[in-house]
């Protein structure tokens, strides 16, 4: 188990982070990131109705194509029956290469419905509680405990960037496990 509470997010600062869905998990994790001081755009679909509520929470907010043009890294936080359809409208056409996808729950990946990203660093953190308590704990600094897995790497900065992210949600420790474990 890894100890973040000292951990520093140093290769996420010059870096756009597309947040995909504003759910119990991506509201959270969107304001946590944002509250770390990093960059967090919204990706939703255009007749969405948080479309505004993400707005009044001041981020900028793109469809899923535009989002996926503008990002660095991509926390896709949809439900896992709708990545395959999203990767592949939304993401890989767009999405530039080497950039980093991050999913929650390793479903998608582990079973097939993303399918075709070699192009891309894949990994996976996923915070051990639900979104409210996600958000509640990172402003009482008291932090939450994640699991994160590499998937398919293409550069050295995978775990990093993974970590970042777990510590910018309010991750306090982490456990490397795999996608398998996660899933079953």
């Amino acid at each position: 188990m890894l100890d973040l509470s000292n951990f520093s997010i140093n290769a996420l600062q010059n870096k756009t982070i597309a947040v995909f869905g504003l759910g119990g998990q991506g509201l959270a994790q969107s304001l946590n990131l944002k509250d770390s001081k990093l960059n967090i755009i919204i990706g939703l679909p255009e007749a969405s109705a948080n479309v505004t509520k993400a707005k009044e929470l001041g981020f900028e907010v793109y469809e899923f194509k535009e989002a996926a043009t503008r990002a660095d890294v991509i926390i896709l936080l949809i439900p896992d029956e709708a990545h395959g359809k999203v990767f592949e409208t939304s993401i890989k056409p767009y999405f530039k290469e080497g950039g980093t996808l991050i999913v929650a729950h390793g479903f998608s990946l582990h079973f097939g419905l993303i399918k075709d990203y070699e192009k891309w660093n894949i990994g996976m953190v996923a915070p051990k509680a639900v979104g409210t308590a996600v958000r509640q704990n990172f402003l009482e600094g008291k932090g939450i405990f994640s699991l994160y897995s590499e998937f398919h790497k293409i550069n050295e900065d995978l775990e990093k960037i993974l970590l970042e992210v777990a510590k910018g949600i309010g991750s306090i420790k982490v456990l490397k496990t795999s996608f398998k474990t996660e899933c079953e």
